[in-house]
């Protein structure tokens, strides 16, 4: 009998990846990965010598952690997996590649990124690979150029806008990002009992409102290029200087700066956690911060290199703008929304710091002119 091939096994998967009860019966080994809020995760595998795996994702109707009191649409599966694709055709590598999509039962199959890890819990143990870093801004920029009116042509353009409306996660974003961390007392909301003390900073501050309101404008209005939609580091896995993006679902067409903004706040979390950490402990090892201020520096070099030969000075200025706005956002949002981040458990004083740079980012986006990596590191705060 000639050997089954990886394709001829996908096939077979295909027949009984509707419940893990089927997939048990014919013989599979599946196992639940993944702490994810909103998607059940499973590892399927094959029972012989080359131990074949393949991942299956799952989305039922409501968000998986809070349970079915809570109903989303399971049709964010669908769009995952268009945006799978489509990165993959773009950017060949920065993503696991897809393989099937079961669109009855809100389900696909991708490749299996054993051995890789996911880059948040390197952080937080104090590990970056560096490559791997740059490998994932390169595939951004690629992506993003990519997916341009300029570049797809206004019908193609439209047809991606269309194909990407993704209406329900976008609204996710806008209330968890934009909206319900700017509102005093809002129930979603949850911080520690230190960064209580400095809400004012927020609450109190109507320029500060009032910009928070005009990046959720820009967040929904504009319409650049096709966006991951949720690039925080916990949505990379690693593997040596291999990196990958994962969890696409919140993917849509919208503006150039948010995926990067967002990837700069959360390693701007891990940058203070470690900094305060050594500080607190008299440390006198590696300063592992000043690796992903690196990181950061590479990530800003890399990207506005990219687009200073392709965009107009003012669009050049608009996106070094949004960028910082996105990220200023993003942080106010991990400390006193409803989603916080491991980097900063137990860590109020990495908080605070956090707390207060996305304060002054936002309070300040609308005065960038000027996109080097040294001067937004300046920014930041990371000269």
């Amino acid at each position: 009998m000639a050997k089954e091939t990886f394709n001829d096994w996908i096939q077979r998967v295909k027949e009984y990846m509707q419940t893990d009860e089927k997939l048990q019966a014919a013989g599979f080994i599946v196992e639940v990965i993944g702490d994810g809020n909103l998607n059940d995760v499973h590892r399927v595998i094959e029972q012989d010598v080359e131990r074949k795996s393949v991942i299956v994702k799952h989305a039922p109707p409501y968000i998986k952690c809070l349970g079915p009191e809570y109903p989303l649409s399971a049709v964010r599966s669908e769009i995952e997996y268009e945006a799978l694709c489509w990165f993959d055709e773009i950017a060949q590598g920065s993503v696991p590649k897809p393989y099937h999509k079961d669109t009855a039962n809100h389900s696909f199959l991708m490749e299996d990124l054993r051995g890789y890890e996911v880059m948040k819990k390197q952080l937080v143990r104090g590990h970056l690979n560096l490559d791997a870093g740059r490998q994932i801004v390169r595939y951004l920029i690629r992506i993003h150029k990519h997916t341009t009116e300029k570049e797809l042509g206004r019908e193609k353009f439209d047809q991606l806008k269309q194909a990407f409306e993704n209406t329900e996660m976008v609204s996710l974003t806008r209330d968890f990002i934009f909206t319900y961390p700017f509102l005093r007392d809002h129930p979603t909301n949850q911080c520690s009992p230190e960064v209580a003390d400095c809400l004012a900073l927020i609450y109190d501050n109507d320029e500060l409102l009032r910009n928070a309101s005009d990046l959720r404008s820009i967040f929904l209005e504009k319409k650049d290029c096709l966006l991951h939609g949720d690039l925080h580091t916990g949505s990379i896995m690693t593997k040596d200087q291999d990196a990958k993006m994962i969890d696409l679902e919140f993917s849509f067409v919208g503006p150039l700066g948010f995926d990067l903004g967002v990837l700069l706040a959360n390693y701007i979390f891990s940058y203070h956690a470690h900094r305060i950490d050594m500080q607190n402990k008299n440390s006198s090892c590696t300063k592992f911060h000043d690796k992903v201020r690196h990181a950061m520096s590479d990530a800003i070099s890399d990207y506005f290199g990219d687009a200073e030969l392709r965009l107009p000075s003012d669009d050049l200025t608009s996106l070094g703008r949004e960028v910082v706005g996105f990220a200023g956002c993003e942080l106010i949002r991990r400390i006193v929304g409803a989603a916080h981040v491991e980097d900063l458990d137990g860590n109020p004083a990495a908080e605070i710091e956090c707390l207060k740079l996305g304060v002054n980012l936002i309070l300040g986006y609308k005065d960038v002119n000027f996109v080097s990596a040294p001067d937004l590191m300046a920014v930041f705060g990371l000269r």
